[in-house]
C-alpha cells in the first residue's frame, strides 16, 4: 500500500507542487481514526472501512466517507529462499493459522514456522478471509507490516508467511493448493482504498481524480500494480 501511494503522491507533486493535503498511510485503522477525527484529509487503507468505523465517522462528522479504489496488487504466501517445500494445502494453512488447531511448540508445526502480520492490517484481513478464519493465531508474535515480514522470512530458514508481492524479492513463493473458490487467486487481491469526507476540498478531489486517471494508472502498471480498470472486483 505504501509503495503505491508513494508512486502516486510523488508523481502528482511533480505537476502540482503547491497542492497541500495530509494523508494517513502508516496503518489502515489509524488512518481511518485520524480521518474521523478530522486530523487528516485522506485516509489510505488496504481494507474497506467496517460498518462500525463508518458509523463512528458519521456520528463524529455528520456525513459519510467517500471510498475510492486506486490500485490493486497481490498477496502471496512466501518463505525463506532455502525452504524445502514449494506448495502447501489450504488444510495445512488452516492448521498453521487457526487458533483452535495450534499444536506443538508456539509458532512451529512440522512443515514450517508460520508468521502473521498486525491483526488490524488490511493484509491480515484479506488472508484470514481467504482461510475463512475470524482470527489468525500463528503462534509467533505478529509482525508490524510487510517490511518486518520480509525480514523474518529472510532470517528464519523455516519461515512461512503472507506478504505483498512487492516485498517478495529473493523470497520463495509457495503455491497454495485448495479446492473450489479457496484456490481462486482473486481472493488474494490487495486494494489501496482512499477515503475522504463528503466535503473534501479541491486539493483533495483533484488528487483523487489524478489517482484514477489513465496516466496515474499506467504509472502504477509500469511498477507492477494492476490498473483498477481491468476488472470490477471489489
Amino acid at each position: 500500500m505504501q509503495q503505491a501511494l508513494t508512486i502516486l503522491t510523488s508523481s502528482y507533486n511533480l505537476s502540482k507542487p503547491d497542492s497541500k493535503f495530509n494523508i494517513g498511510s502508516d496503518n489502515s485503522a489509524k488512518g481511518i481514526e485520524l480521518l474521523t477525527a478530522n486530523e487528516i484529509d485522506i485516509a489510505a487503507s488496504s481494507r474497506k472501512m467496517t460498518s462500525a468505523e463508518i458509523s463512528r465517522f458519521y456520528l463524529k462528522r455528520g456525513m459519510y466517507p467517500l471510498e475510492y479504489i486506486v490500485s490493486k496488487s497481490e498477496i502471496i504466501l512466501a518463505g525463506h529462499p532455502n525452504l524445502e517445500f514449494d506448495s502447501i494445502s489450504i488444510n495445512q494453512l488452516v492448521r498453521g493459522f487457526s487458533c483452535s488447531a495450534r499444536r506443538g511448540r508456539a509458532g512451529e508445526i512440522p512443515y514450517g514456522h508460520f508468521y502473521s502480520q498486525d491483526p488490524k492490517s488490511g493484509t491480515t484481513k484479506i488472508f484470514s478471509d481467504f482461510l475463512r478464519l475470524t482470527k489468525l493465531c500463528s503462534g509467533t508474535k505478529p509482525v508490524k507490516d510487510n517490511t518486518a515480514m520480509r525480514e523474518n522470512l529472510l532470517t528464519d530458514s523455516l519461515a512461512v508467511g503472507y506478504i505483498s508481492v512487492h516485498f517478495a524479492d529473493s523470497l520463495k513463493q509457495i503455491k497454495i493448493i485448495g479446492e473450489n473458490d479457496q484456490s481462486n487467486p482473486a481472493l488474494l487481491k490487495r486494494y489501496l482504498y482512499l477515503y475522504i469526507p463528503e466535503n473534501a476540498n479541491k486539493n483533495v478531489t483533484d488528487f483523487l481524480n489524478y489517482c484514477l486517471s489513465e496516466k496515474a494508472q499506467q504509472l502504477l502498471s509500469d511498477n507492477g500494480y494492476i490498473p483498477v480498470w481491468l476488472s470490477n472486483e471489489q
